[in-house]
């Protein structure tokens, strides 16, 4: 929830708001937002009660830490039903997240590990699985980068986390909470082998949340090498 709080006076028995005051001088505003302020319980469909990704990380985020990354789930969407290499974990071996949804889907979803060949991949499925230290003042925003050998962007995804249903400055302290985010990849993708790349930031700001020990405060997942 938020909270607008502004101020008025009584003229000719009307309310009339009081403007703001910026730097001295009055502007075009008379109220201030507050919030967002959590009232009652966590919904339970956005926290989990323990955590079983596919690959286990436990990289702090924040100084000091404010969330770890506990671990993530990495599938791919690909027309061929055959589309990983032979380096992707069992049937058996699976979670059922990684499994099609329908028997009759024309698209094939796979567990994909930390270096895979993928032939007519559509788009990556990443699941985070974050746990909450501490209290977080800001709100702030996933990003997906998918890096080629030289460094640069080729595909991306930013969102907040559960699509701004559940901002992180309502997380408590030791909330496990699971996101998805779907990282489309473009048709004209050449072969070679792309980095995995996240990190969080302040959408209003750009600033990035700190990573321990990265240069630009993100954190290299994985990499996935893509067969045309």
């Amino acid at each position: 929830y938020y909270l607008n709080l502004g101020l008025y006076r009584e003229a000719d028995q009307h309310a009339v708001s009081l403007p703001l005051v910026q730097d001295g001088q009055p502007i075009d505003a008379t109220s201030v937002t507050i919030g967002p302020i959590k009232i009652g319980n966590t919904p339970p469909d956005f926290v989990l009660p323990s955590a079983d990704p596919q690959v286990v990380i436990d990289q702090p985020f924040g100084e000091p830490t404010a969330l770890t990354l506990l671990g993530y789930d990495l599938t791919a969407v690909s027309d061929q039903p055959s589309a990983i290499s032979s380096q992707q974990s069992t049937e058996e071996d699976q979670p059922a997240i990684n499994q099609p949804a329908s028997p009759n889907s024309n698209n094939s979803t796979n567990s994909i590990n930390s270096t895979n060949s993928i032939n007519s991949i559509n788009s990556l499925t990443l699941k985070l699985y974050w746990r909450s230290e501490s209290p977080l003042p800001i709100d702030y925003t996933t990003f997906v980068h998918v890096r080629n050998a030289a460094g640069e962007t080729v595909a991306q995804k930013d969102q907040p986390p559960l699509d701004g249903a559940y901002p992180t400055s309502l997380w408590d302290p030791g909330e496990i909470i699971a996101d998805e985010l779907i990282i489309p990849l473009p048709d004209e993708l050449p072969s070679g082998e792309y980095s995995l790349v996240i990190g969080l930031y302040d959408f209003t700001t750009g600033l990035r949340l700190p990573v321990p020990g990265a240069a630009d405060d993100s954190l290299q997942l994985t990499t996935v090498e893509v067969s045309r």
